[in-house]
């Protein structure tokens, strides 16, 4: 059978009703002659600080994250090498935060000056 068989004709029925205000466009294609403005690098639309603020903008639940395996993310361009060093604790720990008896708020916050500081 085709696909023409498989639609019910309730649905082509409540299809021809959701489109029946519909008009054709005069035209449908763009313009050749339109010229498209440059391409603007991420880092040249926000600072680095804006961009920790919007990671830590969400509210985590915490059980989105109780999934019993190991996550992991690594941004393109992060060497392999670098990632199983990291797995492996092979890096020596230079800076740390303890969160421990904050409130989400206040551990939001803090994180965001840790990460100021050390960046800098």
């Amino acid at each position: 059978m085709g696909r023409d068989h498989d639609i019910k004709e309730e649905e082509r029925r409540l299809f021809r009703q959701a489109v029946a205000d519909a008009r054709k466009l005069a035209q449908d294609t763009a313009s050749p002659d339109r010229t498209l403005p440059p391409p603007v690098p991420r880092q040249r639309l926000r600072d680095a600080e804006q961009v920790v603020q919007d990671m830590l903008s969400d509210p985590l639940d915490p059980a989105e994250l109780d999934t019993g395996e190991e996550l992991l993310f690594s941004r393109p361009g992060v060497q392999q090498a670098v990632m199983r060093k990291l797995r492996r604790g092979q890096y020596a720990i230079e800076a740390e935060l303890d969160l421990h008896r904050m409130t989400s708020d206040i551990a939001r916050l803090s994180l965001v000056e840790f990460l100021t500081r050390v960046r800098a």
